[in-house]
């Protein structure tokens, strides 16, 4: 007796591990529906795949950073100042945003005003951002200094940052960072 209704089923064969060739399979017949979301690894991507105009705004695209602890002192109030210590960064675009972060810690010697100021100086000519701590009275301190700056970057060329220290009065005598530590870290990120 004939078999009535459907035709018969296609016979699945087991296919074995590298026997399906990109060369076999047509033209966007894997699309990324298909793909599982742990397949695609760093490793499986061509080298310039992501490019930083790939990645969302927010992200950190570079950091440079740079620390020390040599003995950096002033008796001047003259601009700019001391340099402690700088970096240098290179921008991938001109409107990325640039986070500028410098800490320092100094004594300040004096005979009526101690006080310190700290200057973050973009390329030694532009004064970004100052500190002055320090006290009215006439003592010996030791005082601190913090700074959180972002920017645009408005350059593709490289730019240095650097943090100077000077005398934040006349009648300081002077500033010394006695050897503590210091330091500054740019950080390029994405609009």
């Amino acid at each position: 007796m004939a078999y009535i209704g459907s035709p018969t089923p296609p016979v699945i064969a087991n296919v074995s591990d590298s026997s399906i060739t990109a060369a076999k399979l047509a033209t966007d017949a894997v699309t990324s529906v298909k793909i599982a979301d742990d397949a695609v690894t760093a490793a499986k991507l061509a080298s310039g795949a992501v490019t930083t105009a790939d990645l969302p705004a927010g992200t950190v695209l570079q950091t440079v950073s740079n620390t020390g602890n040599t003995t950096v002192s002033t008796t001047s109030t003259a601009f700019p100042g001391s340099e402690v210590i700088s970096v240098s960064i290179t921008p991938t675009s001109a409107t990325n945003k640039l986070l500028i972060i410098a800490t320092g810690e100094c004594s300040i010697v004096d005979s009526t005003n101690a006080y310190s100021a700290w200057h973050i100086y973009q390329d030694d000519t532009t004064d970004l951002a100052q500190v002055y701590p320090g006290t009215s009275s006439a003592i010996i301190i030791r005082v601190a200094a913090a700074f959180n700056f972002t920017m645009t970057a408005g350059t593709t060329s490289s730019t240095k940052f650097s943090l100077y220290l000077r005398k934040g009065s006349s009648g300081t005598t002077s500033c010394s960072t006695d050897g503590s530590d210091y330091g500054i870290s740019v950080m390029e990120i994405a609009v």
